[in-house]
């Protein structure tokens, strides 16, 4: 990949995470409405409880679910913008390129489920009066099954391709990687490590 490809895509894959961590929840957004599904009973807390992985620094910190919903969205975003200088970069055939384009392209719908169905099951649970530690819990099991479904699609593209173009993505993907600069809370770092 070239020097200037580089550049141009960690500035685009930094413009496109939109995922970050408050000491009691994890927000995500959707075209940069944020939504947020978790109880907000708790109040922020002091930067001292909050932990920032910088992939460019630190890139085996990340998790897999995060690295692969990031790089999903860039290659959705390139492929909707046609940019081709993206492109050459990886190394697919015609029927390699098609798999994973295809899976990028499903990755907002993929979130856009995912977000409805945590909204609407908070919404549910809200209103049967289920304690928050326990309506907690219950959100975090089901945004971990969003975060496999991500990981399905990783399985899907890498059991598609050829050891060359894998190893072509893969190196793509690092500059996904290194472009990803996260906060989380420490009580929540766990759960968002899951399913790792």
């Amino acid at each position: 990949m070239s020097t200037v490809t580089t550049v141009a895509m960690t500035a685009l894959v930094a413009a496109t995470i939109n995922v970050y961590g408050t000491p009691s929840r994890v927000c995500g957004s959707i075209a940069g409405q944020v939504v947020d599904y978790r109880a907000q009973s708790q109040s922020a807390q002091g930067s001292s409880n909050m932990i920032t992985i910088d992939g460019s620094k630190n890139p085996e910190l990340l998790p897999e679910w995060l690295v692969w919903q990031q790089t999903l969205e860039t290659l959705a975003l390139i492929e909707h913008k046609d940019a081709p200088a993206f492109k050459h970069d990886l190394v697919l055939s015609d029927a390699e390129r098609v798999l994973v384009y295809r899976e990028a392209s499903q990755q907002p719908e993929r979130e856009r489920k995912c977000f409805a169905s945590l909204d609407q099951r908070h919404k549910e649970l809200s209103a049967a009066g289920v304690k928050p530690d326990v309506m907690q819990k219950d959100l975090e099991d089901r945004e971990v099954e969003c975060r496999w479904k991500v990981l399905e699609a990783r399985d899907r593209i890498l059991g598609g391709l050829s050891p060359e173009a894998q190893a072509s993505l893969l190196s793509w993907i690092g500059g996904t990687r290194a472009a990803i600069r996260i906060t989380v809370s420490r009580e929540g770092l766990a759960h968002f490590k899951r399913p790792q």
